[in-house]
């Protein structure tokens, strides 16, 4: 399983980059997302159109710069499957925004 590791960057950080299943005409497909046991405290997940499906923080934060405008909130050891519906072409579509005493911690990802 591929993984980022995580960095307090302006407007969070990029896992995946613009749509990944580009071409493809079927909406089936996901990408799984595994914050590692040995993460330091929350990051947040920004995915769009996440406002109103689930309780989020960092609302208008860093991640609105790039259409995202809410964040998931991960404890070390969370996983969480985002279905291929959410994914948008033309953004890097999920970002995660880390709080500086997270940075280090290490973010796993695979598509499937």
């Amino acid at each position: 399983m591929p993984s980022t590791i995580l960095a307090g960057l302006s407007g969070g950080v990029a896992l995946v980059s613009g749509n990944i299943y580009s071409g493809t005409l079927f909406p089936l497909g996901s990408v799984q997302l595994k914050y590692a046991v040995s993460g330091i405290g929350p990051v947040y997940v920004g995915l769009p159109n996440l406002s109103g499906a689930i309780p989020t923080g960092q609302s208008g934060g860093s991640l609105s710069s790039g259409g995202l405008s809410d964040g998931m909130e991960m404890l070390p050891g969370d996983s969480y499957v985002v279905p291929k519906c959410r994914l948008v072409s033309g953004i890097e579509t999920i970002r995660v925004i880390v709080p500086a005493g997270a940075s280090g911690s290490r973010m796993f990802w695979e598509a499937f």
